[in-house]
């Protein structure tokens, strides 16, 4: 049987009840079972009101019981305060685990209270530490992005058809693990290396500029130039079991400086300097000459047409 809530009075009449049906402290023969379907509960439950009713009544010579359960159900709640979760610095509150410590609560009450929206989660981002030189330099790279059309008096940003942008990559010649999707009569291929903690890197550069299109839509330039690899070719000093001397072999270069840099822009890119004139209907396929060295930077892309028109000159000598 479901055990019963009494209220203070129905504990009191039961209580009553057997004080009427017993004599030197003991309920009389079948007065508990009589007490339990008369009040509805169990033999037990009556059976322990009456040890509190005899224990009171023997510490406080009292007859009166009182509702010793105080509020019903589960507790309530834990409330959320912002100000404390503003206390708390931001590396320990990174995960539930180290809000619920630094506040006391369970983790389930944190989730709660983000599920409600309570409080938000932020991706924070470190930014660089710029000094009053690197703002200037940098509102002054926003404002050569700009330009004035005079006709409609308004101001917007440059086609950027005239930069190029470069960048290097580091990459290792082979993985130490790989993937291969095979047949099943296939035999596996065998890989070996000199050093699987020390495998052979090379660099790339990589120049890239805007799409072009012509006055018809029709696909002009990708804007991809070209990728330079940053090796080396040297003669073979010694036999070997990969090749006789005097071989002529490519090496990875041992270090990249800003010397060798630039000696690739100016050597590999091929650094000539033309006449701003766009290809026309008229024009057959552009040459693509770049300029990667100029007053601020790396910038001007420049196109070639094969038009009289259209003269070339070379900027380094």
């Amino acid at each position: 049987m479901r055990k019963k809530e009494f209220s203070v009075e129905e504990l009191n009449q039961i209580a009553i009840f057997l004080w009427q049906n017993s004599s030197n402290g003991q309920p009389h023969r079948g007065k508990i079972n009589k007490a339990a379907t008369k009040f509805g509960c169990s033999t037990r439950t009556i059976s322990h009101i009456w040890k509190r009713e005899t224990a009171q009544h023997k510490a406080s010579n009292t007859k009166l019981l009182t509702k010793r359960k105080i509020g019903k159900g589960r507790p309530k709640s834990a409330l959320f305060d912002a100000n404390n979760l503003e206390e708390i610095h931001c590396s320990k509150r990174g995960t539930y685990r180290s809000i619920s410590k630094e506040l006391k609560v369970s983790k389930s009450s944190v989730g709660r209270w983000y599920k409600d929206g309570i409080f938000r989660e932020h991706t924070n981002a470190i930014k660089p530490s710029l000094t009053e030189k690197n703002k200037t330099s940098r509102l002054r790279s926003f404002l050569q992005a700009l330009e004035v059309v005079l006709e409609s008096s308004i101001i917007r940003y440059k086609n950027m058809f005239n930069i190029v942008h470069i960048d290097d990559k580091w990459f290792n010649l082979s993985k130490e693990n790989d993937t291969y999707y095979l047949a099943f009569d296939e035999i596996e291929p065998y890989r070996t290396c000199q050093s699987k903690r020390f495998i052979t890197k090379i660099m790339f550069l990589r120049a890239v500029s805007r799409p072009l299109y012509g006055s018809n839509g029709e696909y002009v330039f990708d804007g991809k130039i070209e990728h330079f690899p940053f090796t080396k070719k040297e003669l073979a000093k010694h036999n070997s079991k990969n090749r006789a001397a005097e071989t002529m072999k490519i090496k990875p270069l041992d270090s990249i400086t800003k010397e060798v840099t630039k000696e690739v822009l100016i050597d590999d890119i091929k650094v000539v300097t033309a006449s701003p004139r766009r290809p026309g209907d008229d024009a057959t396929p552009p040459e693509l000459v770049a300029s990667p060295f100029g007053e601020d930077g790396v910038q001007a892309l420049l196109w070639k047409c094969h038009s009289a028109k259209t003269t070339p000159k070379e900027v380094w000598a």
